[in-house]
């Protein structure tokens, strides 16, 4: 298998024409839209340029967000498969998680014009699979559920190892600090749960609130310290995400 990765890295002009709002919009900000529409001319010249698409037998997108090009590039190059990943559709994210059905129109009527113009659809979840089939009418051989997995570490716990700051249980959150649902959690400690578990949060937060009682704030750490350090040393996992399609940190 010859296999050719790219890692597509956003440039600075689409970091600021794509930035979201800096609150909850329910998708009014369409800022997924603009990524959308701005990846697709940039991934379209990458057909054209650096990758001779001709070479290859499969091109692999992940995800839908970033497949607008394949849409046309299906006419060019007929003899090209197109593979597309999606871990859950514009119109799950309105039932599910509240968007406005009229905020994410553009997105659900592209997202049809993507799978139909993909010769497979890869999900990460039999839930994703469901709206495709229901939602989108594809037909069980376009589809694909891909499950993800994560290696089992050494150590579960850090049994008998000392802890680093008290005695107190302690609760980890892993994740974006609005999206994840951290301030929910922080809310939550500080009302029932100061005096009785200390809470670890491994995220970016804007203001972090160096006055809650029994908090560690550690901010970003790379991954395999996470891992190896952090993680077995917790007594409990906490993620009270707002929406989430693929909680990977809970996996972790």
């Amino acid at each position: 298998l010859d296999a050719v990765h790219v890692h597509l890295r956003w440039p600075t002009w689409m970091r600021v024409l794509g930035k979201s709002a800096p609150f909850r919009t329910q998708g009014w900000d369409m800022s997924s839209e603009r990524f959308m529409c701005m990846w697709g001319p940039v991934i379209h010249r990458w057909f054209h340029g650096p990758l001779d698409l001709n070479r290859f037998d499969v091109v692999h997108i992940l995800t839908q967000g970033n497949a607008r090009a394949i849409i046309k590039a299906r006419r060019e190059l007929p003899r090209v498969k197109f593979a597309v990943n999606a871990d859950a559709t514009a119109i799950q994210q309105s039932d599910a998680f509240g968007f406005s059905r009229t905020s994410k129109a553009y997105s659900i009527a592209q997202e049809r014009r993507i799978f139909d113009a993909a010769h497979l659809v890869a999900t990460r979840n039999a839930w994703a699979a469901e709206s495709l089939r229901d939602d989108y009418g594809l037909p069980e051989s376009k589809i694909h559920i891909a499950s993800n997995s994560v290696p089992l570490p050494e150590r579960h716990r850090w049994d008998g190892a000392e802890r680093e700051t008290s005695a107190l249980p302690r609760m980890i959150f892993v994740g974006s600090w609005v999206r994840k649902g951290g301030d929910i959690l922080l809310r939550a400690h500080q009302e029932r749960f100061a005096d009785r578990a200390e809470l670890h949060i491994f995220s970016k937060v804007p203001s972090p609130d160096r006055s809650a009682k029994n908090v560690v704030w550690h901010g970003l750490v790379p991954r395999e310290e996470l891992l190896d350090r952090w993680l077995p040393s917790m007594d409990l996992f906490v993620l009270p995400s707002r929406d989430d399609m693929l909680p990977w940190a809970a996996l972790e």
